[in-house]
């Protein structure tokens, strides 16, 4: 079911976030690059210290619920620039706010530059 309209993330009907956590990632990861890894010892710390018993996601499930989160966001407006108009034929992002660990890096992955 949708939990959109309580501010929950129902990710295949296995587990669910709150629209909260998933913000507060979101806000860690665009202050300073932060990993899905340290995010979630993070978290998984805080719930030990409170007594939580029930073990935090990995970070294979805690990925897919943040990027599940990211394709719902209403993102329409927000490369507006008061020159080229609401749509930018081009914008660039910042490359440090998300980026592929290592491991993910593979000879196919070319830079968007590349031709």
């Amino acid at each position: 079911p949708d939990c959109r309209d309580i501010k929950i993330l129902n990710l295949n009907n296995c587990y669910l976030f709150t629209h909260e956590l998933l913000e507060h990632y979101t806000l860690a990861y665009t202050i300073s690059p932060t990993p899905f890894m340290a995010f979630i010892l993070e978290v998984s710390c805080g719930d030990a210290d409170n007594g939580t018993r029930i073990p935090f996601v990995n970070d294979f499930i805690f990925c897919a619920a943040w990027f599940t989160y990211a394709n719902l966001l209403c993102l329409e407006n927000d490369m507006w620039c008061h020159i080229c108009s609401p749509a930018p034929d081009n914008v660039i992002f910042d490359g440090v706010s998300i980026s592929l660990s290592c491991k993910e890096l593979h000879s196919s992955i070319k830079p968007l530059t590349a031709i």
